[in-house]
């Protein structure tokens, strides 16, 4: 309890430093009237640094000739409602999700990408948001699309929307967690094999600061999920001792 409160502290901190809008997805689908959330189809953002400026958020509706319309959200208030969208053509009822089943919110899909990132030791800059269900899976789930500076597809994190758990994780080759063990030995002398800790490296990003003055030494870049964690990283669990 005390890491996810400290882990959103930090995270408003850095929402307030940046400017950025201060809302997370459940945040942004508790703004949609209550009779357009339950027709929930797919939700989109782009470049999120790393929380993006804007979501795009597509539900059914039975009186438009598409069947589809969408809310675009920035901030604390909707600020486009249309029939048409750049990342759907239309939608049928057979499509609907419904906003209940959307349970994880988008700092919570952070922390799964963080981790993700960081034990690859790769360089992540943007992240773009998919939520969407596929016709041969009824459950939803989020697509966490990473890309570095030169907006390269570096790896993509598929995400259970109800529980968080990884479906896949395309282009993250090491699992946190699963870095190769140091095995010791038991009384009796058999091998045996500690924890795994979880590989931590720093994730470069662009720095948003203004140029160094004249002759002073240049600073070094701050990491995208430094920012938002203000530079310090969560707890890790302690490797248990073998008897």
């Amino acid at each position: 309890m005390r890491i996810l409160l400290a882990f959103t502290l930090l995270l408003c901190s850095w929402l307030a430093a940046s400017g950025a809008p201060a809302v997370t997805i459940q945040n942004a689908l508790k703004l949609l009237p209550k009779d357009q959330a339950k027709n929930l189809v797919r939700i989109e953002a782009r470049e999120g640094d790393p929380l993006p400026e804007r979501w795009y958020i597509q539900v059914y509706d039975a009186n438009s000739e598409n069947g589809l319309r969408e809310f675009v959200i920035s901030g604390k208030e909707i600020v486009a409602s249309r029939s048409l969208s750049q990342f759907l053509t239309g939608a049928k009822v057979e499509d609907v999700v419904g906003a209940k089943l959307v349970k994880i919110d988008s700092d919570d899909l952070l922390k799964v990408v963080q981790q993700y990132v960081e034990a690859n030791h790769l360089t992540v800059t943007k992240i773009n948001y998919t939520m969407f269900r596929e016709a041969t899976n009824p459950a939803p789930v989020w697509k966490m699309s990473c890309f570095d500076d030169s907006n390269k597809k570096v790896g993509e994190v598929v995400i259970n929307a109800r529980n968080a758990n990884v479906v896949s994780h395309d282009g993250f080759a090491t699992v946190p967690g699963a870095a190769a063990a140091k095995p010791s030995a038991t009384p009796d002398g058999q091998p045996t094999v500690k924890p795994a800790v979880p590989v931590r490296a720093a994730v470069a990003v662009k720095s948003s600061a203004s140029p160094a003055a004249a002759g002073a030494s240049p600073q070094p870049k701050k990491p995208l999920f430094q920012r938002m964690f203000g530079g310090k990283k969560p707890d890790q669990p302690t490797p248990a001792q073998p008897h």
